[in-house]
């Protein structure tokens, strides 16, 4: 957070989700990327990338991000990345989330691995999807990703924490998806912090 009162509000919501302990950090400002990854333990797929501000809410739209820095995380970090996990014979079957920091200097930091999918970003998964989501983990469970044609439409989805309970509005363009998030009760204010600092 940006200042003591926000890092103060965001650390009462994880105690309010029922977090035990929480690990304090410098504060490296940056726009939270997630890539979220697919193994059968022989095939890993891209499943869905996610924008977010902070665990306020999520998009779809990847457009803030750099397209070079997309590069730069595809073609050499995520595969040094998948490189060790092989050297340590870990042959991860599920689904995992790779969340990148990038600063505003254009520096990439990996922040965190998330197991599966994190809640504020699972109904964009599912909602962007033109397929049942269990044809992909029956593929996953019987180790047959690499035969398997993901299917995605092209809507707009925002996933938003909206006082502890998760609404997910999504629309053919983003004008009327916010529109449609902050008819669920998303807070104006934090939404437009969250797409001005996108835009800086």
């Amino acid at each position: 957070a940006e200042t003591k009162d926000k890092a103060k509000n965001r650390i009462e919501k994880l105690f309010e989700k029922g977090n035990k302990k929480v690990i304090l950090q410098e504060y490296i400002e940056g726009i939270e990327y997630k890539k979220y990854l697919i193994s059968d333990s022989y095939s890993v797929l891209n499943l869905f990338d996610t924008v977010s501000y902070f665990e306020d809410f999520s998009i779809n739209e990847t457009k803030y991000i750099k397209e070079e820095k997309k590069k730069e995380i595809e073609n050499e970090i995520m595969p040094v990345f998948l490189d060790n996990l092989m050297e340590d014979g870990i042959e991860f079957q599920g689904i995992l989330g790779l969340k990148f920091i990038i600063s505003t200097q254009g520096e990439i930091f990996l922040d965190r691995i998330i197991s599966f999918v994190q809640d504020i970003d699972f109904d964009i998964l599912i909602k962007s999807l033109n397929m049942d989501f269990s044809e992909i983990l029956y593929a996953m469970v019987c180790e047959k990703l690499a035969e398997l044609d993901i299917e995605f439409n092209h809507k707009y989805i925002i996933s938003a924490d909206i006082e502890g309970k998760i609404e997910t509005a999504e629309a053919n363009t983003l004008n009327k998806t916010i529109e449609l998030i902050k008819f669920l009760g998303m807070n104006e204010k934090t939404l437009d912090e969250g797409f001005r600092f996108w835009k800086r």
